[in-house]
């Protein structure tokens, strides 16, 4: 049999031994990067709430950092919109969104991702593949969703009742990720970030980290939260009273 190349024979090594964790440094490994990295004193672990964060920029795209940032579930790119959306016009006129904004810019950041966090929590409630909605710009998909919407279950939705069921699901993700002991203490990027990248496109752009924690701040008022997520009355105020006893208070 052909000797397989090195390369391979050590991905088949490391990947065996890890699944069947058979010594102590793979069994670190298994419980995923960041325990490993915080044994051995690296800098590597670029993590959100113990999520691996994805390939998309933060540095590059100002909103999509809140958005790694904040969300409940650690950093993923499919919680909000990608900032290239909001560079062109139109952008979401329905929703009183008419204005431009560079991707590199800060302004009005907090209220663009609740608004759009929302708009992809209710395309979550609808099942529908994230490929198949333009969520901003010329092709803005949602007045025919709400044509279907009606078609298939005879609901009658407005557009800004849209964002209101968005923000039930994402305050239920808050809530959830409260009861797992996250808080406001745990928003952040990892520091590298505070780093200006180097070259191309986006060069010398960075997120520092006073201005990130200030816009994390104004984002919590934005979305009606104290420092473990929603609070009794902004889930009285979203029709859901039932979960205040789920309100996390300590």
């Amino acid at each position: 049999m052909q000797k397989l190349p090195v390369h391979i024979d050590s991905f088949v090594f490391y990947t065996n031994n890890v699944s069947w964790q058979s010594n102590y440094s793979f069994n670190k490994i298994f419980l995923g990067i960041e325990p490993l990295a915080e044994e051995i004193g690296a800098d590597f672990a670029m993590l959100i709430k113990g999520q691996e964060i994805p390939l998309q920029e933060p540095l590059a795209k100002k909103g999509l950092a809140l958005t790694y940032a904040t969300t409940p579930r650690g950093g993923q790119h499919m919680e909000g919109i990608h900032d290239d959306y909001l560079e062109s016009a139109p952008v979401t006129p329905e929703l009183g969104i008419t204005d431009t904004i560079s991707r590199f810019e800060w302004r009005n950041r907090p209220i663009l991702c609740k608004t759009y966090e929302d708009l992809t929590s209710l395309n979550n409630s609808l099942i529908l593949c994230a490929f198949t909605v333009d969520i901003a710009g010329p092709a803005y998909s949602y007045p025919i969703i709400r044509e279907a919407v009606k078609a298939v279950a005879g609901i009658q939705l407005e557009p800004e009742e849209m964002i209101t069921i968005g923000e039930r699901n994402f305050n239920l993700l808050k809530l959830l990720a409260a009861r797992e002991g996250y808080s406001r203490k745990d928003d952040g990027l990892p520091s590298r970030f505070e780093q200006p990248l180097p070259c191309d496109a986006s060069a010398g752009e960075s997120i520092p980290k006073d201005v990130l924690q200030s816009h994390i701040d104004e984002y919590y008022k934005v979305r009606g939260w104290n420092e473990y997520g929603p609070t009794e009355a902004h889930l009285k105020k979203l029709g859901i009273p039932e979960l205040t006893a789920n309100v996390r208070r300590d």
